[in-house]
């Protein structure tokens, strides 16, 4: 990789964490509930965590997220790796910004790699990169927990 796609990567990764949006919305509470349940209960009813969102459902004597499971399989890793060194606010920040903002950061590169193989004006390489981070729905799915 080359010195300009590495500062690329981390100015749209520091970017995309420096916004980053991790509590009080019901949706990343729900998935986060059922990445909590996963790691520290081996279960994937959210009982333990059920009023910390409304996004739920209620079957047969447990409470469920109705949420695809994916994201929060996916950062169960993440989560159980970091929970002996951090507190609960450093959890739900690094398991977005170690997801949705790593993986936004990512697409970001992607796109310049992608573009490059096309285009050899550097400015417009550059200018459809800015637009793509900066202008499409990956920057707000790339600030948060975002299951979608």
């Amino acid at each position: 990789m080359k010195k300009f796609e590495i500062r690329l990567f981390l100015t749209f990764f520091i970017l995309f964490s420096y916004f980053s949006q991790w509590n009080d919305v019901w949706d990343f509470n729900s998935a986060f509930d059922l990445t909590k349940a996963i790691v520290e209960e081996k279960r994937i009813e959210i009982d333990s965590y059920y009023n910390n969102t409304e996004l739920k459902f209620y079957y047969k004597g447990h409470y469920y997220t109705p949420l695809s499971p994916f994201l929060s399989f996916l950062v169960t890793w993440i989560y159980l790796v970091i929970k002996p060194f951090t507190t609960l606010f450093t959890h739900e920040f690094l398991m977005v910004v170690l997801s949705n903002s790593l993986w936004g950061a990512l697409s970001v590169l992607l796109i310049y790699k992608l573009v490059s193989k096309f285009v050899q004006d550097e400015k417009i390489r550059l200018l459809t990169t800015l637009s793509y981070g900066l202008g499409t729905s990956i920057f707000p799915y790339s600030l948060g927990f975002y299951v979608y």
